[in-house]
């Protein structure tokens, strides 16, 4: 990774600095209909605005475009109703912080239809 860039060379992934991800996201998704996410690791503690906020407007804008991108929320909340919540807001899987290489693979193929692990 260029740790100045924010940007990863491994595939075409993108890491977006953490204090402007939300906003930013849901600008790109809205204004950039030909543009190809498959799968959100939306951070539900965010600055400015917060996952379940950013998720909110993701999914307005996916009304008039029909679209939908899967979301998987990824948060230290983990209290009872915390997975409902994020749920409830438009996400579709949820994990919780620490992550799980199992725990994340599992909500990937939840979400994505992706082969499962063997």
């Amino acid at each position: 990774m260029n740790p100045g860039s924010g940007q990863r060379s491994r595939g075409k992934a993108r890491r977006f600095d953490p204090t402007r991800s939300a906003p930013l996201l849901a600008e790109v998704i809205q204004s950039a209909p030909t543009a190809i996410v498959m799968i959100v690791l939306m951070d539900v503690q965010m600055p400015e605005m917060d996952g379940l906020e950013a998720t909110a407007a993701i999914r307005a804008g996916e009304v008039a475009s029909g679209r939908h991108l899967r979301i998987v929320a990824m948060t230290a909340h983990a209290l009872e109703g915390d997975r409902e919540k994020c749920l409830a807001a438009g996400m579709d899987a949820y994990v919780s912080k620490p992550v799980r290489r199992a725990d994340l693979l599992a909500a990937l193929v939840r979400v994505k239809g992706l082969p499962a692990a063997k």
